[in-house]
Parts: structure tokens; sequence; C-alpha cells
């Protein structure tokens, strides 16, 4: 018995173990030499042999869709699922792995495949897969702009929306977002991404997001290119947003150099309009208060007038651009009020049954702003004279007749 045991262990040491596929050379003598036999040998293994890493070897070597197929649809092991779905070439089978598979690297690698192509099957992966990787790869391959806007607008997760919109070109549905879309992070990118002056000025204008407005604004830098656009936008709050910005930039005269007449006419009148804003009196409250002894308190408010300190300058710049073309009709003043004293005139609240103070009110006038005539408001004659500024007036005239 100890004979017939120990011939047995001799046996199980010197006898050689199963021998492993050579998968090597069976590559070599299907892919090479096509060799059916070696094929159907290599197909044989990456279907049936027990170890994942022997099957996933065989699949690297494989080139037969039939076979591909099967294993990226029933092998046990993700990993060589995954193998397998990067070499499929059917379109149809790679979207019902990407839908249907449960392992997302198998998923990943099916939106991955070059020849996955349908663009609405990707843009629905976008919005709509639960994983934000697969989601942000399936951006990366998406083309179609109306598509990328709609993933953009509608994915779930902001990073995958934000991946969307730096794809995007498309000016109109760059504005639409950066407006509209309930994610700031989304509307900051698609705000970055436009360059389309009259849509820039929309956005800017029409807005209610402060740090929206203001990457839009630093954006219009270019003075001819507002010009242009107050000209030309058939929308009234873009054309006065292209104003406002003109009026307060510092310095008009290379861009009044440069341009055609009509927008030098234009950056010119609009400098005349700040030149009168520039002119007209400054204006303070003076409060006093007054003790009626021995039961209430009053306050006596006044509006003080005072020359600008800057008449003289703003004075000669009006005259130098009325004598260069700049036209005072072509601009005005809109929403400017005048302070007055009724304004002023206080309201009575009672602090103790004995005791009533009377509270002036502090608002009253508004500065306005230079806007395009056909945007309404006072022409510059109306408030030169609204403001005393008698000698402007009479330039004005002189040069009407």
């Amino acid at each position: 018995m100890k004979t017939t045991l120990a011939f047995v262990a001799l046996l199980a040491i010197t006898l050689p173990a199963s021998a492993k596929p050579d998968i090597a050379k069976l590559a070599n003598q299907c892919n090479t030499l096509g060799k059916e036999s070696a094929c159907r040998e290599l197909a044989k293994i990456a279907l049936e042999d027990k170890e994942d890493v022997i099957r996933g070897g065989a699949v690297d070597e494989l080139n037969d869709q039939t076979v591909l197929a099967k294993i990226a649809e029933w092998d046990r092991s993700s990993e060589v699922r995954e193998k397998a779905t990067r070499k499929l070439t059917d379109q149809a089978l790679l979207s019902k792995i990407v839908l249907h598979d449960e392992s997302n690297d198998v998923c990943e690698a099916a939106v991955q495949n070059p020849s996955l192509v349908d663009q609405a099957l990707l843009a629905n992966i976008a919005i709509v897969d639960s994983n934000e990787q697969i989601s942000r790869t399936a951006v990366t391959r998406l083309t179609d702009q109306g598509l990328l806007a709609n993933v953009a607008e509608k994915a779930r997760d902001a990073e995958v929306g934000r991946d969307a919109v730096k794809k995007l070109t498309d000016q109109t549905s760059l504005a639409r977002i950066a407006t509209d879309n309930v994610d700031f992070k989304i509307r900051f990118a698609a705000t970055r991404s436009l360059t389309d002056y009259p849509l820039l000025l929309k956005v800017a204008a029409g807005t209610s997001d402060e740090t929206i407005r203001l990457t839009a604004t630093v954006k219009l830098t270019d003075q001819l290119a507002l010009a242009k656009v107050a000209l030309d936008s058939h929308d009234a709050e873009v054309r006065r947003y292209a104003v406002k910005l003109l009026a307060e930039q510092r310095s008009l005269e290379k861009a009044a150099a440069e341009g055609s007449n009509e927008s030098r006419r234009l950056l010119a009148s609009i400098r005349l309009g700040v030149a009168c804003m520039g002119m007209a009196p400054k204006w303070k409250i003076d409060v006093r208060k007054e003790d009626l002894y021995p039961i209430r308190s009053h306050y006596i408010a006044h509006i003080i007038f005072e020359d600008s300190p800057t008449l003289a300058e703003d004075m000669s710049l009006f005259r130098e651009l009325l004598n260069t073309g700049a036209d005072p009709n072509l601009v005005r003043i809109a929403g400017y009020s005048k302070p007055t004293e009724d304004a002023l005139t206080g309201v009575t609240r009672n602090v103790t049954p004995e005791v009533t103070v009377n509270e002036p009110l502090v608002s009253g006038g508004k500065p306005g702003e230079v806007v395009l005539a056909e945007d309404g408001g006072m022409t510059l004659r109306q408030y030169l004279e609204e403001n005393g500024l008698k000698e402007a007036v009479k330039l004005l005239d002189s040069l009407a007749k």
C-alpha cells in the first residue's frame, strides 16, 4: 500500500501540468497566415476557457465580430466583456450594451467606441445616465450643436452641462443658456463662451444676475462694435446698454477716429451727452434739527446746489465736440429728474405719546443717462435749460442757425 502511494506521488510530481494555450502562436497563424483551424481554436478559447485572463488574452487577438458580439453580451467577466466591446463595429449592439450592461466600465467602453456615432443616443446618454463619467464621455463624442445645447439645458449633472457648453459654438444657444439655465455654473460657462456683441449686450442688459452681467460686460471692450450694435439693434434694451457702456468709458477718441462716419458721429454725440451731464450742478441735502420745546423735535431739509467741479473742462469739451461734428439731436438724457424741496417734506411718526418727530424724506432727483434719441428722454437743450447752463444753450442755438 505504501509502495502504491509513493508511486502515485512521484507520478504527480514528474508529469507536466496541463499546458496553457499558446495564444500568441494561434493569433499569428490565424491573423497572419490565415489558418482557419487556428481561428476556430482562438475563438473557442475566448468563449470557453475557465480563466478570465486567458479568455481576455484571446479576445485581444480576435477579429471575428460574431464571436466578439457573443462575448461582449454574455461573458461572465466584465473585464472580458469590456475588451470585446471596444472591438465591436455593430452600432446597434453597442447601443444595446450601453443601455443594459450592469458594468459602468463596459458601458463607457461602448460609448468610447468610434463605431457608436448615433448623436441622438449619445445625447440621451449624456442627459439621463446616472453615472457622471459615462455622461461626460458621451458629451466628448457629440458634435451636433442642437443636441449639445439640449444637453447643456437638461443634463442632471452640472459638470456634464458645462462640458456641453464648452463644445458649443452656436451663439444663440449660448445666449439663451446664459440667461435661462437654472444652474449658475452652466450660465457662467455659457457667458464666457459668448463672442457675439449683440447677444453679449442682450445677456448683460437682460440678466438679473450681477456676476453674469459683469462677465458679459467685461467682454464688451470694442467701442466700434458697441457703436454698431447701438445703431443697428432693434432691441431698445440692447441699444440702451450699448450707449451706457460707451458713455461710461473715459476715452472714445481713438475709436471715433477709426470708425465709419456713422459710428464716429454717434461716439462724438455720446461724448457730447456725457459732457452735458458733467456740466450740470451737483446737489446735496442739508438737514438741520430744530427743537420745539418741550414736546416736539422738527427737521428742516434744504437742497444745496453747487457748480460742477469739472464745469470748465466739460464746457470746453462740449464746444469742441459741437465744432467737430457731434450731433446733439442724435442722443438724449433719459431718466433725469431734478430734486425739489417738495420731495423732502417730512413724515410724522410717534416716538412716545408726548413726543412727535418729523423725519425728512431724502429721496428726490435722479441723474439720468445718455440714450439714443429714438429711446426717449429730454433733448440736450432741455437738459441744459433745466440745469441753468445758459452759455451751453446759447452755443447750441448758435450752431442750429
